[in-house]
This record gives C-alpha cells, sequence and structure tokens, in this order.
C-alpha cells in the first residue's frame, strides 16, 4: 500500500479535523432542517403544492437521516468507539463514489453550476473519507486513546 503525502497526514492533528467535520455535519443537519420547515412559506405561494409538499417531506427525511448520521459520526468520535467511525465510512464511501460519477456527469454537460458544486462537494466529502480512515485507523492502533480529553 502506498504511502500518504506529508501534506495528506493528519495523524497529528487528527482531533483537529474531526472537530471540523463534526461542526460542518452539525451545520449541515440543521441548515436541512431549517429548509425543511421553512419551505411552507413556499408551499403557501406555490402553484404546484403537491410538488412543494412532496420537497418539504424529502427536506425533512433527509434531515433526519443527516441527524442520524451526525449523531453516529459524533457518538464515534467523543466515545472513541471504532464501530460507529467504521459506519459512518460505509455510508460515505459509496457517497464519495457518486460525487465522482456526478461530477463526471457535471463536467459533460458543461453546466459551470453544478461543476462548482460538484467539486466543493467532492472535495468535502474527499477530506471526510480521509479524515475518517485516518481516524479508525489511529483507534486500531491505540494512538487515540479513551482517556484523552478532545
Amino acid at each position: 500500500m502506498m504511502e500518504q503525502s506529508s501534506l495528506l497526514d493528519f495523524s497529528k492533528t487528527i482531533k483537529t479535523h474531526a472537530t471540523i467535520i463534526g461542526v460542518l455535519l452539525v451545520l449541515s443537519t440543521i441548515s436541512t432542517f431549517v429548509l425543511g420547515a421553512s419551505w411552507d412559506l413556499i408551499v403557501e405561494h406555490s402553484t404546484n403544492i403537491d410538488n412543494a409538499k412532496l420537497t418539504q417531506t424529502i427536506l425533512l427525511v433527509v434531515g433526519a437521516i443527516n441527524l442520524l448520521f451526525t449523531t453516529i459520526y459524533l457518538i464515534g468520535f467523543l466515545k472513541r468507539i471504532r464501530w460507529c467511525i467504521t459506519v459512518c465510512l460505509v455510508f460515505v464511501i459509496p457517497g464519495f463514489v457518486l460525487q465522482a460519477l456526478s461530477l463526471v456527469l457535471a463536467l459533460i454537460s458543461l453546466s459551470m453550476v453544478h461543476i462548482l458544486q460538484n467539486l466543493i462537494s467532492f472535495g468535502i466529502s474527499g477530506y471526510f473519507l480521509l479524515v475518517l480512515v485516518q481516524m479508525r485507523k489511529m483507534m486500531s492502533n491505540g494512538l487515540l486513546a479513551d482517556s484523552e480529553q478532545v
């Protein structure tokens, strides 16, 4: 297996990077719920009420899934529970592959807005995946002990 570049090795500051990921997940969860809850304002002024209600329901379901994922990640990080981090990895890896496919489709469609959106999402997903893998590896090696403070 190839060694990682020193620029991609977060082992010395893994807690800082894991905290950044936790904050991003919490902000994403809050923004999804706020958007879903405020969708009622759009529903009132919409001509297609069924479509607007369906979108609101989807947003709230995505928010609930996001809340579950964020909770599992934060428990795994704060309590140093390795299986929680493994569960997060199981969900992030297929998401990362889907992000790559979405980026390819955006490049094919030549839509600059979609390309930029997918590049940002792909970068954040890659960072998240990299931090998760390194955090799990450190937990496996016992370098991230339970007694350490966050």
